[in-house]
């Protein structure tokens, strides 16, 4: 019997992508189906993989196979992200689902933000704010650069059409948006700063409009320049905690729900008059349908303008931003997962790059990961107009 082929992989390398990506060794190993003394020894340089162990190694890392030949590991470093939680308790090291989805969308910002300053596509006028700013001033300064006086048009239609609705408006702006599938057990979303190519992520795993609610929050670590990655936002203590955060918090509920549009849904829909408070989830919930927000962000709002009292913050059960058990549905392709995923921003960067000819149709199909017949119709109509 033919001996199995080796591959000579480099043991610094393998080392170096094992702790980048945040498996335990046991957990790495049961994944590629050898024992734990087995990996230990290629990281030791001890022994080296068969082929098909090679190929399992580089799956399991999802890191390309060409990475464990190179003479030493790659220099790029991770994003400079703080990892939060609104408690400021002390916050948990990032999973591997995490780390791998920073690093891809720090890898996409990289190139995104050289074409966006290669077309003189940069984010020109975008607000800078300070965290002594109130939340409520720099709601309002946000929306008058988005251009949206109010927010309840965006909230028309279903919850899907009114995320969509404000991912289209914030990517408008020269923001990119990328929506992460991330699980229940990882962070809400994230936020990467850059000057030319500013990222607000959004962990799919929760319902519409938790993600609205976590878009705009992720919108408030950009405004202050900081880039977060939001643990465990399910509640916001009454006083202390992390002050970036709670700010973010409040700011986002801000300008989901102006004031002034939050007292007229309370006088026409709960006949409410003033000095009146509100002391039911259920008229809250009405209230947050009206803008396709959480029901967090609703009673927070309303704590914040002195209508409803924390103990209804409190009350807000757990589940509240759970998604209903998906019915299935028809498979996507690979294109449409790329849409959802990067967002028509990133298509109009990509295929302007390709039209001018900073990079080959080949580099941008290779970026994006889609097939090569369907670069063309990704993101339809999404050449640049604007930033």
């Amino acid at each position: 019997m033919p001996k199995a082929i080796e591959v000579p992989i480099t043991p610094e390398v393998v080392r170096w992508a094992i702790g980048e990506s945040g498996l335990q060794m046991r957990n790495l190993a049961d994944k590629i189906g050898v024992s734990l003394e087995e990996v230990q020894a290629w990281i030791e340089g001890k022994s080296r993989p068969a082929l098909s162990k090679f190929r399992r190694l580089a799956t399991s890392l999802h890191r390309p196979t060409a990475l464990f030949l190179l003479p030493s590991p790659p220099t790029v470093e991770r994003p400079p992200i703080r990892f939060r939680r609104p408690t400021g308790d002390l916050v948990r090291p990032p999973n591997p689902d995490e780390l791998r989805a920073l690093r891809q969308a720090a890898r996409m910002q990289r190139v995104l933000a050289w074409i966006a300053v290669e077309l003189g596509n940069e984010v020109t006028d975008f607000p800078m704010i300070q965290l002594e700013t109130g939340p409520e001033d720099a709601a309002e300064r946000v929306r008058t650069w988005m251009g949206i006086p109010g927010t309840r048009d965006l909230a028309r239609g279903t919850p899907s059409q009114a995320f969509d609705a404000w991912r289209e408006r914030i990517e408008a702006n020269g923001i990119l948006v990328f929506l992460c599938s991330l699980g229940a057990h990882s962070c809400r979303g994230f936020s990467l700063w850059n000057s030319s190519a500013p990222i607000a992520a959004v962990n799919t795993y929760w319902r519409e409009e938790a993600r609205i609610f976590t878009l705009l929050h992720e919108l408030g670590h950009l405004i202050t320049r900081t880039s977060s990655a939001c643990v465990d936002g399910v509640r916001l203590p009454r006083t202390g905690g992390d002050q970036e955060e709670r700010w973010c918090e409040k700011f986002a509920a801000a300008l989901l729900l102006p004031r002034q549009e939050v007292l007229q849904v309370l006088r026409e829909q709960l006949r409410w008059r003033p000095n009146q408070r509100v002391i039911a989830l259920d008229d809250a919930r009405i209230l947050a349908s009206k803008f396709s927000a959480s029901l967090r962000a609703a009673v927070l709002r309303l704590v914040e303008i002195n209508i409803a009292s924390w103990s209804l913050y409190e009350a807000i059960p757990a589940v509240s931003d759970q998604k209903e058990q998906s019915r299935g549905g028809r498979g996507r392709t690979r294109r449409e997962i790329r849409e959802d995923q990067y967002g028509r921003r990133t298509a109009q960067l990509f295929h302007c790059a390709v039209d001018r000819e900073l990079i080959s149709r080949s580099q941008a199909v290779d970026y994006l990961d889609v097939p090569d017949v369907e670069f063309d119709r990704l993101g339809l109509g999404s050449r640049l107009t604007g930033p």
